[in-house]
């Protein structure tokens, strides 16, 4: 059994400080990192999603800015039980010394798997 969880939620933004700066006061979180295309406003509680905001250069219209990363211990096994959900996989991506895979949900949503331990 693939153990998964809701890591991030991540969202596209032209300035990640000050975006992430407005979701911390408002929440009355902390940013916890910071650093590269991410900036990163921390869990208020155990088994809550970080809120990520990621630097991008160009909003593509018509393109999500939120998306969920989901952590698993195996991000094969995990790829396998999405795809006979439904998922599709998409492309694996390795930038900024971090690794994840691109799927799409049912509906065509944009997700990311990424290795984690519970």
């Amino acid at each position: 059994m693939v153990t998964a969880w809701i890591n991030n939620v991540t969202i596209d933004c032209t300035d990640a400080d000050a975006l992430a700066a407005f979701y911390a006061a408002l929440l009355d979180r902390e940013v916890v990192w910071s650093g590269g295309v991410w900036v990163v406003v921390g869990r208020a509680r155990p088994n809550e999603p970080n809120l990520v905001f990621q630097r991008v250069a160009d909003l593509t219209p018509g393109k999500s800015r939120a998306h969920i990363d989901v952590h698993a211990d195996d991000v094969d096994a995990a790829t396998e039980r999405a795809e006979s959900l439904g998922a599709v996989r998409g492309e694996d991506v390795a930038e900024h010394g971090m690794s994840w895979r691109v799927m799409r949900d049912p509906e065509g949503n944009p997700f990311c798997l990424a290795p984690g331990h519970a």
